[in-house]
């Protein structure tokens, strides 16, 4: 997260279909919530402890997506 900064960071959890529906037929589907990354201006504990996913909360089925474009070559 220090690396690429918070900007990219969120970026990259937006191209990983993290904080919205991922699109599957689902009427109850859960979007996660990255609130702590969508602030104008990010306190550095947000950023420390999303890095690790404690900022952060994703869906079982954005996991196994996130973790299916890694092994796709970031194909999603």
């Amino acid at each position: 997260m220090q690396q690429i900064g918070p900007k990219v960071f969120l970026i990259m959890c937006k191209n990983l279909v993290f904080g919205k529906k991922t699109g599957i037929e689902l009427g109850a589907e859960a979007v996660g919530n990255i609130k702590n990354l969508l602030k104008d201006k990010i306190r550095p504990i947000d950023a420390a402890t999303t890095s690790f996913g404690q900022g952060l909360s994703v869906t079982p089925l954005q996991m196994i997506m996130s973790y299916a474009a890694i092994a796709n070559q970031g194909v999603l």
